[in-house]
């Protein structure tokens, strides 16, 4: 292949990393992440530190290391990036990620007030949420900003899931409909969808119909399905339905 293991370049040696982490790998799989930290490590050895190949190449490590419960290490690499570039969206995303890993609130909501955050659909729904769970209302205007940037993502979908969650969350039923509908039909297909269109049901009083999603949204994945049926019985329970949950 192009990506040859004698190449030990450190354009190659990155490339192989990514490759490596966009498999849809099983995060217990351990020996894909050593890889793609051995890969990494060796091409930063290789490099300059204004090189923007580290940046790339702290990002990766940074997520095998999380994934390889070496978390403080993984935190120090995404921070290190973070002081090299902080205006990367990317890096941006991940240091917030790690920091509510840490449930420092306050300090993921810090990061996102950078400036690139206006113009990037995922940072901008990232901070609604964030907002919104702070009780600060304001943060419905970044859920719709959010949304009305999805022409420039590259992957809208996790996007506008995140918005109907956030919407949820503070009954905007609205807004997470909006969302909710605007998804691909590859999205509606998986079990996100119909779980969170469940809960729109749900709060909209709506429990046989509701109830029939979440069993739909179980049926279509099993490493998720008792966590959904956990929701299904909460919601039964709340809506006075408590023979039904059991």
């Amino acid at each position: 292949g192009l990506l040859h293991e004698s190449d030990r370049s450190p354009e190659v040696l990155v490339l192989r990393a990514i490759a490596l982490a966009d498999r849809p790998l099983e995060s217990s799989q351990a020996e894909p992440w050593q890889e793609v930290d051995r890969l990494t490590t060796e091409a930063m050895a290789a490099v300059d530190e204004s090189d923007p190949l580290i940046v790339q190449a702290l990002v990766l490590r940074s997520a095998a290391r999380i994934r390889l419960k070496r978390t403080e290490e993984g935190n120090a690499d995404i921070e290190h990036a973070r002081l090299l570039d902080s205006g990367n969206p990317e890096v941006i995303r991940h240091a917030v990620e790690a920091r509510l890993r840490a449930r420092d609130k306050s300090g993921a909501l810090q990061l996102l007030w950078s400036p690139v955050v206006e113009k990037d659909p995922m940072l901008r729904a990232l901070r609604g949420g964030l907002r919104l769970s702070m009780d600060d209302a304001e943060g419905s205007i970044d859920l719709k900003a959010a949304l009305a940037l999805i022409p420039n993502a590259s992957d809208p979908d996790p996007i506008r899931m995140i918005v109907a969650e956030a919407a949820l969350n503070k009954d905007d039923f609205e807004l997470a409909e909006q969302a909710l509908d605007s998804l691909t039909t590859e999205a509606k297909a998986s079990w996100n969808e119909p779980y969170l269109r469940g809960h729109l049901l749900f709060a909209r009083g709506e429990v046989e119909a509701g109830t029939k999603l979440f069993r739909e949204a179980a049926s279509r994945t099993t490493k998720r399905a008792s966590f959904v049926l956990v929701h299904l019985a909460e919601q039964l329970l709340r809506s006075g339905h408590p023979a039904e949950s059991v």
